[in-house]
């Protein structure tokens, strides 16, 4: 009994159906997987950024001409610097951290610029994800 052309129709059609649906699926998790690491980028660049405003407002940071009136930087001034470089968009947390609880040249530093990554295509899933960066220096001024 051979298939007849009505047969070989409906054949195609489930073979495209199961094509498109796999190239669909392999193009929006690639989609996905792009804005995540745009998004990890993204709080890298922050939290370097962050730490580049930290570093030269320490303690001493005065003794330059006197002009400096946001120095030593403190959480607030950090978080809102961020704040500008972002614009608008998600969340960004900032943590600092001071080893040895001083500003002053040559302590160390260490900021923290965390993220909650929500999946586009799956929104408020258990695929949400927090996204967090650290960038450690020593201040210089």
């Amino acid at each position: 009994m051979s298939l007849t052309r009505k047969h070989h129709k409906g054949i195609a059609m489930a073979d495209f159906a199961l094509i498109v649906g796999y190239f669909l699926f392999l193009i929006l998790t690639t989609m996905e997987i792009s804005m995540y690491l745009y998004a990890y980028n993204i709080n890298n660049y922050l939290a370097q950024q962050a730490l580049r405003y930290a570093v030269v407002r320490g303690n001493q940071a005065y003794d330059d001409d006197n002009s400096r009136t946001d120095a030593p930087a403190n959480q607030a001034d950090i978080q809102n610097y961020v704040n500008e470089i972002k614009g608008h968009g998600g969340a960004f947390q900032v943590t600092l951290n001071l080893p040895n609880a001083s500003q002053d040249p040559g302590d160390p530093i260490r900021i923290t610029v965390t993220h909650a990554y929500n999946p586009i295509l799956l929104p408020g899933s258990v695929w949400q994800h927090t996204i967090s960066t650290t960038s450690e220096g020593t201040i210089l001024y």
